[in-house]
């Protein structure tokens, strides 16, 4: 095998090993929306992001979760679900509660 097709193998693994890795977010997410939102929420798009200045994001408009691809892959697990859970209370003030005027306002203190 060449360096190329080991670069290659090694990226094609990658974006499998990714794509379980969202894969496991959104059944996270399930999980999340079932036991402590009655599944009021409709599965959101999520996403890895390259970041490491936020453990996660909510964005509204186009109605994705983001996770950051460092903490989900080095930290604890317990962490991400918790991230997850802090966007998913995001989401349900947008999407159930009609939104709030601040991200961290009152809504979202009474869903958390």
């Amino acid at each position: 095998m060449t360096a190329s097709e080991a670069q290659g193998s090694r990226g094609a693994l990658s974006a499998w090993l990714e794509t379980l890795l969202v894969r496991e977010l959104a059944a996270e997410w399930d999980q999340i929306n079932w036991a402590l939102f009655g599944e009021a929420m409709h599965r959101p798009i999520f996403e890895l992001a390259d970041t490491t200045a936020l453990l996660g994001s909510w964005r509204a408009k186009e109605r994705t979760i983001a996770i950051s691809r460092e903490a989900a892959t080095t930290r604890p697990w317990a962490e991400t679900i918790e991230t997850i859970k802090h966007e998913a209370a995001h989401q349900y003030v947008d999407e159930v509660l009609g939104g709030d005027a601040t991200p961290h306002g009152p809504r979202f203190r009474e869903v958390c």
